[in-house]
């Protein structure tokens, strides 16, 4: 079975089109699509610096939401329409 080399435009498409929390469950299935790719585990935090990359590329918009009260942050991503690989 070949392995996937670039698993970016399977990961983009599992970003909406429309402001959504990266939460638990699309975090795991975008480090399941990065395995065969790195054949290593993917941290969350490697995962984020991808996406930041991708933000950088006028790929996805990456928002980071703190709260002045709280530790940690909130990130809200959206794929933009004409964003290609």
């Amino acid at each position: 079975m070949a392995r996937r080399s670039n698993p970016i435009p399977e990961i983009l498409d599992l970003v909406p089109y429309e402001d959504t929390v990266l939460d638990v469950l699309l975090c795991d299935q975008m480090c399941k699509l990065l395995v065969p790719a790195v054949k290593h585990k993917v941290s969350n935090s490697m995962l984020c610096l991808l996406l930041a990359h991708l933000a950088e590329y006028k790929l996805i918009t990456m928002t980071e939401l703190t709260w002045p009260s709280t530790k940690g942050s909130v990130l809200i991503l959206k794929r933009i329409p004409d964003g290609n690989v």
